[in-house]
């Protein structure tokens, strides 16, 4: 299997980090609002799943070596599913 990684790679990472702390400075002000946080509650969990997601990705871009190594590294079962299915 081929190796990934390199600057493009670790590239996305860094914007995938940044996009996340956005996330999650947004879902922290929109949890911060009872009414809001009342309303949408489960909602606003998927603030925090979807930066979870981010976070494994980022970290299967920054990894250098073979594909494989990289993706037994993500915790998350859903998103270790699909990235196998996709390779």
């Amino acid at each position: 299997m081929a190796d990934f990684g390199g600057p493009v790679a670790h590239g996305l990472a860094q914007e995938l980090d940044a996009a996340r702390g956005v996330l999650e400075a947004l879902a922290t002000a929109l949890c911060l609002d009872p009414l809001v946080f009342e309303r949408h509650g489960a909602a606003l969990q998927e603030f925090d799943r979807l930066g979870q997601v981010m976070g494994e990705v980022a970290g299967v871009l920054r990894h250098s070596g073979p594909v494989n190594d990289a993706l037994a590294g993500v915790r998350l079962e859903a998103v270790k599913d699909r990235l196998h299915a996709a390779i």
